[in-house]
């Protein structure tokens, strides 16, 4: 199957960080995210909002010593935990402008995140600043040159783009055109994502909750837990999925949203008691949904 083909926003949640040096072309990877479902975030977003209110210019001058008062005020990681408590769940994100290897580590404790290191050629590099025209950028290759060398190695507080693209997952090399980064994009996001980790059990238990309950009838709030003990599911060697005794109460449903689940369960014993009468047609769907969820779960006792 082709990259193109591939619906990223419908995996589970990632988040891809970028860093690297001036106009290593990390925009354009950025942009190549954003394309393919990912939700764009900025690190120098914050930078740039403490210099509008003081109304400053945002020159990469300024950007770095705002940047190094914000992390001496927060600690080195202050940037990355302002961004992460924006971040939506279930969506995919890039994050651009890691410049300090402690960011890295705060996105790290999240969870699914992979860091892209950017790369070009110093020509290459100063090429593009010339071409893009932006405010603050350097017109000459010596300060080009003495901007750059103030980010490569500074104190806890201050940018560290080399020990920042040491801890990185993967370089992208990106001294040509588009269509070569694409080249080396295409394989390498969809090996990303298809690393991620597998949910744990209780997400696993609340997606399928989530599942069923879109299919109630009632119009009300649909609201449940995952079980205790995951060994009151199994599965009948004949594949028919068997809910023990006490399943009820391990899911946990608060108030009158048991009530659904509790005419289900008493119409099933109902039925088995006696062995006659019409079981309701919307109750037998209801009971027939609950059954195909736990039936999808698939889970033995020798999973655990």
């Amino acid at each position: 199957m082709a990259p193109e083909a591939i619906t990223y926003a419908t995996l589970r949640s990632m988040i891809i960080g970028l860093t690297g040096l001036n106009a290593a072309g990390k925009g354009a990877v950025a942009e190549y995210l954003v394309e393919r479902g990912f939700v764009f975030h900025s690190l120098s977003d914050s930078i740039r909002d403490v210099l509008t209110q003081r109304g400053e210019e945002h020159s990469r001058e300024n950007m770095i010593r705002v940047g190094r008062e914000l992390r001496e005020r927060g600690g080195a990681g202050a940037l990355a935990h302002g961004i992460l408590r924006k971040l939506d769940d279930g969506i995919n994100h890039v994050v651009d402008s890691f410049r300090n290897p402690a960011e890295v580590e705060v996105f790290r404790e999240h969870g699914d995140f992979a860091m892209l290191h950017v790369t070009a050629t110093e020509a290459v590099r100063f090429d593009r600043i010339k071409g893009r025209g932006r405010v603050g950028d350097p017109t000459d290759i010596e300060t080009f040159r003495r901007l750059e060398e103030a980010e490569l190695t500074g104190g806890p507080a201050g940018q560290q783009l080399l020990a920042t693209a040491a801890k990185a997952d993967h370089d992208v090399p990106n001294d040509s055109s588009i269509e070569a980064l694409k080249e080396v994009l295409d394989p390498l996001v969809l090996r990303i994502l298809q690393s991620q980790s597998r949910p744990g059990w209780d997400e696993y238990f609340m997606n399928i909750a989530h599942e069923v309950a879109l299919r109630s009838n009632c119009g009300g709030g649909h609201h449940a837990g995952p079980p205790r003990d995951l060994h009151r599911l199994q599965r009948h060697p004949t594949g028919r999925p068997e809910l023990q005794r006490g399943w009820l109460s391990a899911l946990q449903l608060p108030g009158s949203q048991r009530h659904g689940a509790q005419r289900v369960s008493v119409l099933t014993r109902r039925r088995e008691r006696h062995h006659s009468g019409r079981v309701p047609r919307h109750a037998r769907r209801g009971r027939h949904d609950l059954r195909d969820a736990v039936a999808m779960s698939d889970v033995h006792e020798n999973d655990y």
